[in-house]
């Protein structure tokens, strides 16, 4: 078997409640080829401090100011030297044969440019982490109204989903990239569109790379955990819907905001204008309901298209160039929509 040196990149604010879970599952892998870069964000927090003291393996670099996780990520890209890369959040807790399972399926094919993993959630009580069978993410998925959805969430995880598989794309808590890869879906310099920030980036990333050719590989034996502070189960009904607004407010206003901008930038970006055509009745009936919602619910999210509008021309420019470079036919890109849902 092929061992070649894996990068994992972790990008850290204000994670001291897990980044010691997050780094021991890390140093506990069985793979052992590998190189530890974190980047600090100017965490205000002990992160910093931590890290320094107790794991000395790692290679540490310090932002000035809050950058955001991708952003901080594409940094670390460029000081990392492995064949592959984990982009790995702080809340994020790996099973010991993570990484090896990974390389593993990248040697089955040069093509593969990402790994998904069975991610499951879990959760923390009286300071210990507490695993759960309920899955987080075995990656994204599109709806033919272009509702972004994680694959899996909130489900037991009873064995529906043992099977090796391609996917449209990687989520963004510990996808794996090959270097290759990466270095291919750069836009203007950069895999992690600037103008982000804070949501979006990796859904941008992954529908790239899918777009550019390469496959999105989800395997059930690359096995790891994720807290999420958000939802932790899907919303398919109106009653879903309501019953997670109290949810919905614990988020900042300004992540909404860019949830609501970025990921319609991130359509504008990459999908097919033929494939736009086709599904425009259901892409006008979910905005509509989007709108509604919002107007009714959470109004402040409308002042965000002023952005949205500012920004709009520069996302133009970035779609002519994300085209050229386009490899595989609408047909294949429609492949991966499942029928339209709220």
């Amino acid at each position: 078997m092929n061992h070649p040196l894996i990068s994992i990149n972790l990008v850290v604010y204000n994670g001291e409640s897990f980044i010691r879970f997050c780094l021991d599952s890390v140093f506990r892998q069985s793979y052992s080829n590998i190189e530890v870069n974190v980047y600090d964000n100017a965490s205000t927090d002990q992160s910093l401090q931590i890290v320094l003291s107790e794991y000395p393996r790692c290679h540490i670099f310090r932002g000035e100011k809050n950058i955001g996780m991708w952003p901080g990520q594409e940094s670390l890209f460029r000081s990392s030297k492995g064949e592959y890369v984990m982009a790995i959040s702080v809340d994020v807790i790996l099973d010991p044969y993570c990484i090896e399972q990974a390389v593993s399926v990248f040697n089955l094919d040069s093509g593969i440019g990402a790994v998904q993993s069975k991610t499951k959630q879990w959760r923390l009580e009286k300071g210990k982490p507490v695993f759960t069978e309920i899955i987080d993410t075995i990656g994204f998925r599109l709806t033919r109204a272009r509702r972004l959805i994680n694959e899996g969430h909130g489900e037991l995880d009873d064995g529906r989903y043992n099977v090796r598989k391609i996917i449209f794309g990687t989520e963004g808590a510990c996808p794996i990239f090959r270097r290759e890869a990466l270095v291919s879906a750069t836009v203007e310099g950069n895999f992690a569109d600037p103008d982000y920030f804070w949501y979006g980036d990796d859904f941008d990333l992954a529908w790239r790379l899918t777009l550019f050719g390469w496959r999105q590989m989800y395997d059930p034996g690359v096995v790891a955990y994720h807290q999420r502070s958000t939802t932790t189960e899907v919303a398919s009904t109106f009653g879903d819907h309501f019953r997670r607004l109290g949810i919905r407010k614990k988020i900042p206003l300004a992540k909404r905001r860019l949830d609501w901008s970025n990921t319609r930038f991130t359509i504008i970006k990459n999908d097919y204008m033929i494939n736009l055509v086709r599904d425009l009745p259901y892409i006008l009936i979910r905005e509509f309901i989007v709108f509604l919602y919002t107007l009714f619910f959470e109004p402040q999210i409308l002042f965000e298209g002023a952005r949205f509008l500012r920004l709009l021309p520069r996302m133009l420019h970035r779609r002519r160039l994300v085209m050229s470079n386009a490899r595989v036919t609408s047909e294949y890109i429609r492949s991966f929509f499942i029928k339209a849902t709220l």
